[in-house]
């Protein structure tokens, strides 16, 4: 499946977008009152795709989407799944707790579902299964 300049500039706009969300998360007067506590989701955002990295340099497997699977993709998927729901998770509970404004979480939790709707279409649409 080939994927052209738009599809990366889509991608890069995405991902520039979901950055956007968290700062104004933490920045915009309304909702933060100078609190910076949803920058906290950034650390679930780099370390996210870590273990699936490491899995498949490892393991040899280059391909995300195949059949089958070993015990060290396995851990790969539960790591790489566990810093995605903290991204989500993240938010909801500072907001629970009174932390930061509702607004904030919805902003935090908007650039949460951009980043990673992004970071799967990078992976899927750059898949090169067809370069074999």
């Amino acid at each position: 499946m080939g994927a052209g300049v738009k599809s990366m500039i889509t991608l890069s706009f995405m991902f520039a977008m979901s950055f956007t969300c968290v700062i104004l998360a933490c920045a915009l007067p309304d909702f933060s009152d100078g609190k910076w506590y949803p920058m906290f989701v950034i650390l679930p955002f780099v370390l996210a795709p870590l273990p699936m990295c490491i899995v498949n340099r490892v393991g040899g497997g280059d391909d995300v989407f195949q059949t089958g699977s070993t015990a060290s993709q396995d851990v790969g998927y539960f790591l790489t799944a566990f810093f995605v729901i903290s991204a989500f998770g993240i938010p909801v509970v500072l907001a629970h707790a009174g932390t930061i404004a509702i607004g904030s979480m919805l902003l935090t939790l908007a650039g949460s579902f951009l980043f990673y709707v992004s970071l799967f279409a990078y992976s899927y649409l750059f898949n090169d299964e067809s370069a074999f």
